[in-house]
């Protein structure tokens, strides 16, 4: 299984917003009530995103599970 990766300004790019406002952007954008786009903190500055597999795949068959299992998260809130 390979993941594609963006940074902040790859994905501002990718989707036609500013980097500035993908934030609010990210959490509006969903599809069949599961988000299209995962924000992956990995430490306090590095952070990548990726499309769900459920929405954006370019496979035959199905996404791997752990890819799947990625967006099954349901957000929480603070």
């Amino acid at each position: 299984m390979k993941i594609r990766w963006f940074n902040r300004r790859e994905l501002a790019d990718a989707i036609g917003v500013d980097p500035a406002t993908l934030g609010r952007r990210l959490s509006k954008m969903t599809f069949g009530g599961e988000f299209v786009i995962a924000r992956i903190k990995f430490n306090s500055t590095v952070e990548k995103y990726t499309f769900n597999p459920s929405v954006v795949y370019r496979r035959d068959g199905k996404p791997d599970d752990t890819l799947q299992a990625m967006f099954a998260v349901k957000y929480q809130g603070r």
